[in-house]
C-alpha cells in the first residue's frame, strides 16, 4: 500500500493536470476549453436552480430561503459536475466560470430576496418600500463567492473522476451545440408556467408592465407573491427574462464561433423572436386584449420551435450530414414530417383560439382536426423507423440510433397527447364558461380554477409543445438527409 503522502501528491498532480493545458495546447486553448464550457454549464445550472426555486416557492409549498437554499445549491452542484465530467480539458477553470456565470444569471432572481417587506404589506404597497436591504451587497458577494467555490469543487471532482482527461481542440466546438440545447431547456419551463398562467386565469394578476405593482420587476419582494395568480404571472415574467438573457448569450457565442452563416442568422432570429414575444406579452397586459393573449400563446410555441431548429443547426453532425441514396426508404419520411409540422401549427392555432377567446367553433375544429394530426404524426414516427441496411450504413450508428429514438418519441408523444386532449376536454366541458380573466383589483373575489382542470390543460399544452419540437427536428433532419445527391456539401467548420 503506497504511503499516504504519495497518494495526496498523486491527487494534487491530477488536479494540476486538469487545470493546466495538456501538452501542446496554448493558453488560448485552455481559456477556450475552460471559458466556453463554463459559460454554457453556468447557464444550464442556473436554469436548474430556477426550476427548483419555482417548485419550492409555489404558494402551496412556500419554503423559506433557509429551507429551499440547500435544494437550489444541490441542483447547481449536480448540473455542473455532470456536464463537466469528461468534456473539458480544464474542468477546474470551467467550474469556476460556471459558478460566476450562474451567480450573474441568478441576480435576476436573487433581487426578490434583497428587498425588505414590512409585515402586513399588500402587493399594491410594493412601490412604497422597494428599498434594498443594507446588507444586500454582502449577500450578492457571498452568493457569488459560494457558487464560485462550489463550481470549482464540482469541476475538480469532474476532472479527477473522469476517465478521459483530454479532448482534441475541436471538441470545444461541441459547446456551442450544447448551448443550443440549453436554450431549448430554458424555454421549456417558461412555456409550462405560461400554460399555468392561462389555465388558472392569471394573465391580468399584475396590472402593469414592465414593472410589477410599480416596482422594478427584479426587486419585487418574494413575500408579496403569496397569491397564486400573482406568483404565476410574476414568475412567468422572470423566466421570460432568463430566456432572453440565455438566447442573447447564445447569439454572442454563435457569432464568436465558426459555425455556418445560416446558424448565425437563426440564432439572431431566435433572440429577436424572444424580444418580440416579451413585448407582445407586456402589451397584452397594458391593453388587456384577449387577441394579444392568443397571439402571445401561439408565438410562444413558435419561439420554442425556432429554438429547436437553432439547436439542430448548431450541431456539426447536421452540417456535415451526407444525403441518403435516392432509393432510401427514409426519404419517404420527409413529406410526412413536413405535413405533421404544418398540421401541428394549425392545431395550435385552434387550441389557442379556444383557450383565449372561448370560441366554440375553434374547439370543435380542434377536436376534429386532432384525428388528422394523430394519424399524420403516427405515420411520421413509423417512417423514421423504416429503413434498410444501406440506410444504417449511410447514416452511421449514432445518427441511425438518434432518428430511431426520434421516431419512437413522436409516436409515443402523439398518442399521449390524444389521450390528454380528451381528458382536458371532459374537465373543461364540465367546468363551463368562466367568463373574462379577472384583473388585479378583482383577485379577492375571483374563484380559483380547479387544480385538476388547470393541470390537465397545462400538461396537454406542454406535451403539444414537446410534440412540436420533435416534429421540427424530424422535419429538419429528413429534409437535410433527403436533399438531392451531388449537392454541394458544406465545408466542415472548425470551431473557434
Amino acid at each position: 500500500m503506497p504511503p499516504k503522502g504519495n497518494h495526496l501528491m498523486t491527487l494534487a498532480n491530477t488536479a494540476h493536470t486538469h487545470l493546466e493545458s495538456p501538452t501542446g495546447a496554448s493558453p488560448a486553448d485552455v481559456l477556450r476549453d475552460g471559458v466556453g464550457p463554463g459559460v454554457v454549464t453556468g447557464f444550464a445550472a442556473a436554469v436548474a436552480m430556477w426550476c427548483v426555486w419555482f417548485v419550492t416557492h409555489l404558494p402551496a409549498i412556500r419554503m423559506d430561503s433557509a429551507a429551499a437554499g440547500p435544494f437550489i445549491l444541490l441542483a447547481f452542484i449536480a448540473t455542473t459536475a455532470s456536464l463537466l465530467r469528461g468534456t473539458s480539458r480544464a474542468p477546474l477553470l470551467a467550474g469556476v466560470v460556471a459558478g460566476l456565470t450562474a451567480a450573474a444569471v441568478n441576480l435576476l432572481l436573487l433581487g426578490s430576496n434583497l428587498v425588505e417587506t414590512p409585515e402586513g404589506a399588500t402587493p399594491e404597497q410594493a412601490a412604497e418600500f422597494a428599498q434594498l436591504r443594507p446588507e444586500a451587497p454582502l449577500i450578492v458577494a457571498g452568493f457569488a463567492a459560494l457558487l464560485t467555490l462550489l463550481g470549482a469543487g464540482a469541476g475538480w471532482c469532474a476532472g479527477v473522476t473522469s476517465r478521459q482527461t483530454t479532448r482534441s481542440a475541436g471538441a470545444s466546438g461541441r459547446w456551442i451545440a450544447r448551448f443550443g440545447i440549453v436554450s431549448c431547456v430554458a424555454i421549456a419551463p417558461l412555456l409550462f408556467i405560461g400554460g399555468l398562467v392561462t389555465s388558472t386565469e392569471s394573465g391580468m394578476a399584475v396590472p402593469d408592465w414592465p414593472g410589477t405593482y410599480g416596482t422594478n420587476m427584479f426587486l419585487y419582494p418574494v413575500g408579496l407573491m403569496a397569491h397564486p395568480r400573482i406568483f404565476l404571472e410574476h414568475t412567468h415574467r422572470l423566466f421570460g427574462s432568463l430566456v432572453g438573457l440565455t438566447t442573447l448569450a447564445l447569439l454572442v457565442g454563435a457569432l464568436a464561433t465558426r459555425v455556418g452563416v445560416a446558424a448565425k442568422l437563426m440564432t439572431a432570429f431566435l433572440f429577436l423572436s424572444v424580444c418580440v414575444q416579451g413585448v407582445l406579452g407586456g402589451v397584452r397586459v397594458t391593453e388587456n386584449l384577449e387577441v394579444l393573449a392568443m397571439l402571445h400563446g401561439i408565438s410562444g410555441q413558435a419561439v420554442f420551435a425556432i429554438a429547436v431548429a437553432c439547436a439542430v443547426m448548431l450541431r456539426r453532425g447536421f452540417r456535415d450530414a451526407a444525403p441518403l441514396p435516392s432509393d432510401s426508404k427514409l426519404r419517404r419520411a420527409r413529406p410526412f414530417a413536413i405535413a405533421t409540422l404544418i398540421c401541428l401549427l394549425i392545431q395550435l392555432a385552434f387550441g389557442a383560439m379556444y383557450r383565449h377567446l372561448g370560441s366554440s367553433h375553434a374547439l370543435i375544429s380542434h377536436v376534429v382536426f386532432s384525428l388528422v394530426v394523430t394519424a399524420v404524426a403516427a405515420i411520421t414516427g413509423m417512417s423514421l423507423l423504416a429503413r434498410e441496411d444501406e440506410d444504417r450504413r449511410a447514416l452511421g450508428e449514432s445518427l441511425d440510433k438518434g432518428l430511431k429514438h426520434l421516431g419512437v418519441w413522436i409516436a409515443s408523444c402523439v398518442g399521449f397527447q390524444f389521450l390528454l386532449g380528451w381528458l382536458a376536454l371532459a374537465l373543461v366541458m364540465k367546468a363551463g364558461d368562466r367568463g373574462e380573466v379577472p384583473t388585479a383589483d378583482e383577485l379577492h373575489v375571483a374563484e380559483p380554477v380547479p387544480l385538476a382542470e388547470a393541470l390537465s390543460t397545462t400538461i396537454h399544452q406542454a406535451n403539444g409543445a414537446l410534440l412540436l419540437a420533435l416534429c421540427v427536428a424530424a422535419a429538419m433532419w429528413t429534409v437535410r438527409l433527403a436533399r438531392r445527391q451531388g449537392a454541394k456539401r458544406p465545408r466542415a467548420a472548425t470551431p473557434a
